[in-house]
């Protein structure tokens, strides 16, 4: 199945699983406070395992040299969207900080497992703790406007980087996998997809779709993060060096809507959570047409 194809049959069962979440809100079956909760869960427990299946009991010199080219090309996509969001929302930090961070966790893992295969989630692991990590530092200073230094410790805690470094312990020491513990992380990987479209649903029940859709600001900050990044993303892989399987996944996760940290950052920073919500809300919805597009063009380019 073309990569186009296969994204845009993922991307609507997403959509779909969303509507579910929009349903069960609105039906008052799921409550915000538990939507709050699968959340955390997701980002503590389920992400974390997702990226440690991705590593374990896969060493080959292949793969450690891969580790190792998605590594120094995350690095690479992250400085430029950062780059350009600066440029473009100097003024604002809470645009700034949803134009430069997209949402590859919970929207890329499961776009690039469907268009490429599970262990393709490999290529991406680099990519998603230093996300993180970057959200974490740079992105709360930009979000708070302030010069105070961040905890080195609160970093260093933060669940992806936690799971990255023992994903990588497991891979270089040639762990083995046995099927007890290769069926439960299995099972914990799976719910990453459907709690975190359920998640994002009650995001969308929440918003005022009115609003969402004739507010020039939302529009401005989801075409540099849908449209503008992704771009620029895919002209600097064709550039480098790295296999396609490599660079389409990391073009998937670079190319995914606005993260939904966004609007956690926002909320405990008192700074305009709401705009953050809906910059997020916009930019997922339109990434309907516009990660299909991108990857099927870079599936021809790279």
């Amino acid at each position: 199945m073309p990569i186009a194809q296969a994204l845009l049959l993922q991307t609507c069962i997403m959509f779909m699983l969303m509507g579910l979440g929009m349903a069960l809100y609105r039906l008052g079956i799921l409550t915000k406070r538990t939507a709050q909760d699968l959340g955390g869960m997701l980002i503590k427990v389920v992400l974390p395992v997702v990226i440690v299946r991705s590593f374990w009991g896969s060493f080959s010199p292949e793969r450690l040299q891969a580790l190792g080219i998605t590594f120094a090309l995350s690095l690479a996509l992250l400085c430029l969207a950062i780059l350009i969001s600066r440029t473009c929302f100097r003024a604002d930090g809470v645009d700034e900080f949803c134009a430069a961070f997209s949402n590859a966790g919970f929207i890329g893992i499961p776009l690039v497992q469907s268009a490429l295969g599970t262990e393709a989630v490999f290529f991406i692991a680099c990519f998603i703790a230093q996300l993180n990590a970057l959200q974490w530092t740079y992105g709360k200073r930009r979000i708070a406007r302030s010069d105070q230094p961040i905890s080195a410790r609160s970093v260093l805690a933060n669940p992806m980087l936690v799971a990255l470094t023992v994903g990588i312990a497991l891979f270089c020491l040639h762990i083995p996998t046995n099927p007890i513990t290769s069926g439960v992380v299995d099972a914990i990987a799976a719910l990453n997809t459907p709690f975190a479209m359920i998640v994002l649903g009650v995001s969308l029940a929440e918003a005022d779709w009115r609003s969402l859709f004739t507010t020039a600001r939302f529009w401005t900050v989801s075409i540099v993060r849908l449209v503008v990044i992704p771009a620029a993303s895919l002209a600097l892989l064709w550039l480098l060096p790295g296999s396609q399987a490599i660079k389409l996944a990391l073009l998937i996760a670079a190319s995914a809507p606005a993260g939904s940290n966004a609007a956690v950052f926002c909320q405990q920073l008192q700074q305009d959570p709401g705009r953050a919500s809906s910059i997020v809300c916009l930019s997922t919805v339109l990434s309907l047409a516009t990660i299909p597009t991108i990857s099927a063009i870079g599936s021809l380019v790279l």
